[in-house]
């Protein structure tokens, strides 16, 4: 009876996958809203995710988006997001780099300049369904 409890013990358990739901607002309707999920500070400071990263493009029917990101493996990511207004897949800026479109981070993180810190955007995703508002500004 031990041996086979002890063999249960050993055996692998499965991977959990968690679930994000989220809430955008501030980009009007008919935009294209442009999401980047990241996993490692160095990522999120980049914007250069490439295949490690989740990206999400979705068409804003009004000025509140709801979309849920599934099958999440546990850990801390960051999230960036912001309104492709002209539809060219960039973040538009004016001629001294500011932002000339909405945008957002997890948890409403912001910065004087570029993009917050990823301690400041991160949170952590585990096997219970998680529920996040982001403002686009």
């Amino acid at each position: 009876m031990h041996l086979l409890l002890l063999a249960l013990l050993l055996l692998p358990l499965p991977a959990l996958a968690g679930e994000l739901h989220l809430t955008l607002t501030g980009c009007p309707a008919g935009a294209n809203l442009r999401l980047a999920l990241h996993d490692t500070p160095a990522l999120f400071a980049s914007d250069n995710s490439g295949e490690r990263g989740v990206r999400r493009l979705t068409t804003v029917s009004t000025g509140t988006t709801s979309l849920s990101l599934a099958s999440l493996p546990p850990g801390r990511y960051a999230l960036s997001s912001y309104c492709d207004l002209n539809g060219d897949g960039r973040l538009g800026t004016n001629f001294v780099g500011m932002p000339t479109e909405p945008y957002g981070f997890s948890r409403n993180a912001r910065s004087r300049f570029g993009r917050p810190d990823f301690a400041d955007a991160a949170f952590s995703v585990g096997d219970e369904p998680m529920r996040m508002a982001i403002d686009l500004k």
